[in-house]
């Protein structure tokens, strides 16, 4: 049975004061675009916009349609126009130069996808890029917006979504061995600075040398002690623009995580009891038996988790007279029974969710390890293995796989 166990580190007393201070500064190259997709994660923030007033308003691109005016939480902030061109598709133009002019900056890139049950919205997307520090280097931010048509999501219809594609990265001695590591700025500001408030600084590490991050494992909040090989680590002095950081021997007993041999296709899922908001006691995988079920791990903020339920609403109609389930497991906060209540119904999600409020600490979803969503696992109910997950499960690609699965089953 898969066990996603907290090992406590040992040996954890360092050198003394002294020779920790000594610790020297590891420095950072940035990495200017491209580093989300290496990363494997984000987290969004939202800015708003509204029609432009005042002088601001004679300083904008002239030949925008319906323009709607906002500042970006980027440095000291960045202001952004986002208006139609004449084909009526969306323009995002930002002050990447920081002249508080938008007639001379180049629109933002834009790539446009449809997306609904019958694919009749737009979501808009791209790339920009922002001036930051006084070197003026280029660091790179993707952005979407959803289609302001859509009333499942009216009040987005003036909000853009954005978030980082820059991030710092270097090598580092720990524990006596070497490692590639990469430092992000997960707030999406631009800076690194009041990293040790624990505002989504992490540093990610590559422990196992495969020139990816898993987030399950190889992710660290700075503003704590961490345990590598048995040695606890804290992080030190972060440059305000991360150019570097130190990393120095922590005399703090933690606990080590160490990745789940069983979390992948094959693998043996966890066992669980959880409650719905109802009250309703479900246990994973004896109330499956026999059924293939889609354990999806989502929450009613996340805006990606939103734009993939139509696929899984369409795959539980078209087979769940087959033996396919789904148990949702909501990584929601305290209070949001109704908030959930209200996404399922309109969603039309009528399958039973679990949920204790936890947020990211939500207990199923520790069991799981998760650290992005989201996150979604084909089980099979009888034996309790993993026949499918990541890209297999999301998108167009999970009615293949489900009814592939339902076949190998009845065969």
């Amino acid at each position: 049975m898969l066990t996603l166990a907290w090992i406590m580190a040992v040996g954890m007393i360092g050198p003394d004061d002294k020779a920790r201070e000594a610790s020297p500064a590891t420095p950072l190259r940035l990495v200017p675009s491209g580093a989300a997709q290496k990363l494997g994660r984000y987290f969004p923030t939202k800015a708003e916009a509204a029609p432009p007033t005042g002088d601001g308003a004679t300083k904008l691109p002239p030949d925008l349609a319906e323009p709607l005016s906002g500042k970006f939480a980027i440095a000291s902030g960045v202001q952004f126009v986002l208006g139609k061109n004449a084909s009526g598709a969306d323009v995002l133009v930002v002050d990447t130069n920081n002249n508080n002019d938008l007639r001379d900056d180049a629109p933002a890139t834009l790539s446009t996808t449809k997306y609904g049950i019958e694919k009749k919205f737009t979501r808009s997307e791209g790339v920009f890029s922002v001036n930051i520090g006084s070197a003026g280097e280029a660091h790179a931010f993707r952005w979407f917006r959803f289609d302001p048509t859509d009333p499942d999501r009216s009040a987005l219809a003036r909000t853009i979504h954005y978030y980082r594609d820059y991030a710092r990265e270097g090598d580092v001695t720990l524990a006596e061995k070497p490692y590639h590591i990469m430092l992000a700025d997960d707030r999406n500001t631009g800076s690194f600075d009041s990293a040790r408030a624990g505002a989504l600084v992490n540093l990610y590490i590559d422990l196992d040398r495969n020139n990816a991050f898993d987030p399950r494992t190889e992710v660290y909040d700075i503003s704590q002690p961490f345990a590598i090989n048995g040695q606890a680590f804290e992080v030190k002095e972060v440059a305000p623009l991360g150019a570097s950081l130190r990393i120095v021997p922590s005399d703090k007993v933690v606990e080590e995580l160490h990745p789940p041999a069983d979390l992948r296709v094959g693998g043996h899922a966890s066992s669980f009891t959880g409650s719905t908001p109802a009250g309703k006691v479900v246990k994973f995988p004896e109330d499956y038996r026999g059924k293939l079920v889609l354990l999806d791990f989502w929450a009613t903020w996340c805006q990606p988790c939103l734009m993939e339920m139509p696929n899984v609403v369409n795959a539980k109609k078209k087979f769940g007279e087959r033996g396919f389930e789904v148990l949702g497991i909501s990584l929601d906060q305290k209070n949001a029974e109704k908030k959930i209540a209200d996404t399922t119904a309109r969603l039309e999600m009528d399958w039973p969710q679990l949920y204790d409020g936890g947020y990211w600490t939500s207990r199923v979803p520790q069991m799981y390890q998760i650290a992005s969503i989201p996150a979604a696992f084909l089980v099979d109910g009888e034996t309790g293995k993993i026949v499918a997950m990541g890209k297999e499960v999301r998108g167009e690609a999970l009615m293949e796989t489900v009814e592939r699965e339902l076949k190998d089953r009845k065969k």
